[in-house]
């Protein structure tokens, strides 16, 4: 997890793009103000740091609590992996921005990506697409893919199809 609440968290894992400015305001997080003119793609750019020793196949997806985002904006999140060398739209994963800009979790699904494979070389979050806003995050968590042991009669099993239950010997038998 990436506190934003902390002062020199956002400096020690992100560099920013098209911003006036930020700073940690309170217990809510990092507030910052997109440009009033120019350009409208609010950028955060992944340091190695904030994904050090991760590959794609070791993350699940991206979650952003944030305050302030723009009704019927898109938070997207762009990659560059061995797989996906490119940075481009077709390499990125959106979460819709719901009604009213109250704290709210984004959730950015980049293992149901069939292009995040391999190697990280790049991550960049775009929270939105607008000029002029003030708006608050308060935290990133890179959340990892989780691995659970399944155990079935006290055999552990890869997965399980369709266990059948055993009524005579009250046990579950796994194909």
């Amino acid at each position: 997890v990436i506190d934003l609440t902390v002062k020199g968290e956002f400096d020690k894992y992100f560099t920013k793009g098209n911003m006036q400015s930020y700073q940690v305001t309170s217990l809510n997080g990092t507030t910052f103000k997109s440009l009033d003119s120019d350009s409208n793609d609010v950028i955060f750019n992944f340091k190695g740091a904030a994904f050090s020793g991760f590959t794609a196949n070791d993350i699940n997806r991206i979650e952003v609590v944030a305050s302030g985002i723009p009704q019927g904006s898109q938070m997207q999140m762009f990659f560059q992996t061995t797989a996906a060398p490119n940075l481009s739209e077709a390499n990125s994963v959106k979460s819709a921005i719901s009604a009213g800009t109250h704290e709210q979790t984004f959730i950015l699904n980049l293992a149901e990506h069939p292009g995040f494979a391999g190697n990280i070389s790049y991550l960049r979050l775009d929270p939105f697409q607008q000029l002029g806003v003030t708006f608050t995050v308060k935290s990133i968590t890179i959340v990892p893919n989780e691995t659970l042991d399944m155990y079935v009669n006290n055999k552990k099993v890869d997965f399980v199809i369709k266990p059948e239950y055993n009524a005579a010997s009250e046990t579950w038998l796994v194909p």
